[in-house]
């Protein structure tokens, strides 16, 4: 960037002294202040004072004076910024849409925000990061480095664990289906009532288990079913459909999405969309 005749250092050299003088300044005003009650007694030391502050007084204003260049410096440096972002924003975009070709999803949005699928990238430009969720509104998978090719692979990466791979979706539909008939046999409550996200997550994660596991409890035979599966699985086994029966899911209310546990978020379009929901209940189906 070029500053034609405005020198940065300079202005800084300026601005300590004047620094410097302005502390002195609020010194003496300060000891001005205090000798006021007592003039009859501390005239001769006010007096020195009152010299030294108009002394001190006249050289700010003088050297304020080599700050009047500040102003179109400012506005030349913020011209040079302004371009170099735009420069940021183009580089950015055509690079991640020419990165992210092969997931055969479009890169929509406008930066700082930007969506591949259900992926969506929440840049912090001023941190230097960017956050790579699942949705907008949705829990952060990683934060990653304003770097094009670490965020084409970690983009990359996240779709690939996430929405890509068989998928069984009839058995995710099963296991929901017996992990709300659990719960609301526990809780007393009818077949069809709607059962709090926090109960269908912990009765997942029984169902979810091998036979062999309840007669042998160990960790290294545990299968967890966490949040983040259990969100992208209700959005990969649309239309949630099974024998007789669908399930529906309830959105929350704003106060339910205060905490985590009250509610999943659950993509709910491949454009980064999605939707917070607080419990899910068995519907009949006719067939």
């Amino acid at each position: 960037m070029s500053t034609n005749e405005q020198n940065p250092t300079e202005f800084r050299k300026v601005l300590g002294s004047l620094e410097r003088k302005v502390e002195r300044a609020k010194d003496a005003i300060k000891r001005l202040e205090k000798l006021s009650s007592k003039l009859d007694v501390s005239a001769f030391e006010a007096m020195d004072l009152l010299a030294e502050l108009r002394q001190l007084r006249d050289s700010i204003e003088s050297e304020s004076r080599a700050l009047q260049g500040l102003g179109p410096w400012i506005e030349q440096y913020e011209v040079a910024a302004k371009d170099a972002k735009n420069r940021m924003r183009e580089r950015l975009g055509h690079g991640i849409s020419e990165g992210l070709k092969p997931l055969g999803v479009p890169v929509q949005g406008r930066f700082p925000e930007l969506s591949a699928g259900p992926i969506f990238m929440d840049f912090k430009p001023e941190q230097g990061k960017v956050e790579i969720c699942l949705g907008k509104g949705g829990p952060v998978l990683e934060k990653q480095s304003i770097d094009v090719a670490k965020i084409v692979q970690s983009v990359t990466e996240q779709h690939a664990t996430l929405f890509s791979g068989d998928f069984d979706a009839a058995h995710f539909i099963d296991l929901v289906h017996k992990a709300i008939v659990r719960a609301n046999r526990i809780a007393e409550r009818a077949t069809d009532a709607p059962v709090p996200m926090s109960e269908l997550l912990l009765e997942l994660n029984v169902v979810a288990q091998n036979p062999g596991f309840a007669a042998d409890p160990k960790r290294s035979s545990f299968k967890a079913y966490t949040r983040l599966m259990t969100a992208v699985h209700f959005f990969r086994a649309r239309p949630l459909q099974g024998d007789g029966f669908e399930l529906r899911l309830v959105v929350a209310t704003r106060e339910q999405t205060r905490k985590k546990t009250d509610h999943l978020y659950v993509p709910t379009d491949m454009r980064g969309h999605g939707t917070h929901f607080s419990a899910v209940q068995l519907k009949r189906r006719s067939m």
